[in-house]
Order: C-alpha cells, then structure tokens, then sequence
C-alpha cells in the first residue's frame, strides 16, 4: 500500500475509533446520570433493581452507587483512550448485563429501548472500536496495555 493511502486508512481508523469510543462512554454517564441520578422515581430503574430481588430494601441506596458506576466507567473510556482492554471488558459486562435481563426479567424484552436493541448497540460500537484499532496488516497496532 502506497503511504498516501496508509495515511488516508488511520485517519480513517483513528475516526471511527474516536466515534465508537466517545459514543459509549457518552451512552455510560447519560444512563448513569439520567435515568439512575436525575430521575429515579420516573424512569423505572428502581423498579428494575425491586425486580432484580438482588438488593433487597436498599434499592434506594445501591441505585446511586450502580449510577456511579455507569459514569466511572465512562470516564475509563475517555481517559484509558488507547486501551483495547476497556473496549473488551466494556463488551463483556453487557454481554453479562443483557443475559441477566433475559433470564430474570425477560418482560423487560418487549418494551422499546429493550436491553437487546441498546446492549446489542453497545456491543457492536465496542466491537468496531476494537476493530478500529487494529493495523491493516492484521496485528495490532496498539496494545492491551497501553
């Protein structure tokens, strides 16, 4: 491949890395600010954690937490920019997140914005930020670690 090229192809890369990027971490903190922060009576997410019956009677004290858990997170994603690991872990967790719906609250799957469709989503913005990361030639242009 001639350099001109190569240039064109990881700007490229490093575009499409950035939007896949920044847009998880911007749908981490909304999901952690809005619906858990700014209106957990309205938005249904106490009812998600009631359901759940992992937290007992301090729903209304675990919902914070998970809510700043949201936002760490996509904070990592922003600040750990060059690291694939968080792009994996992220894939992971809502790999984990949407068989958890599934299993125990499979109502949840109906409904719009239902975990498949965002989880799916999600998903698929960290699978082409991997992607995007990874050199023409098939190896790895930048790795796990830093």
């Amino acid at each position: 491949m001639d350099p001109k090229t190569r240039a064109v192809n990881s700007a490229d890369r490093r575009l499409i890395h950035a939007v896949a990027r920044a847009s998880l971490a911007g749908i981490w903190i909304y999901q952690g600010v809005v619906p858990k922060l700014l209106q957990p009576a309205t938005s249904g997410e106490l009812d998600l954690l009631r359901a759940s019956h992992m937290f007992e009677g301090h729903e209304e004290t675990v919902l914070p937490l998970v809510a700043l858990g949201e936002i760490g997170f996509g904070l990592l994603l922003l600040l750990l920019w060059r690291q694939r690991l968080v792009l994996h872990v992220n894939n992971a967790v809502l790999v984990l997140l949407l068989i958890g719906a599934i299993v125990g609250m499979p109502a949840l799957l109906g409904r719009a914005f239902n975990p498949v469709t965002l989880n799916g989503a999600m998903v698929a913005l960290g699978v082409v930020g991997v992607l995007a990361t990874r050199s023409s030639d098939g190896g790895s242009r930048r790795s796990d670690s830093g």
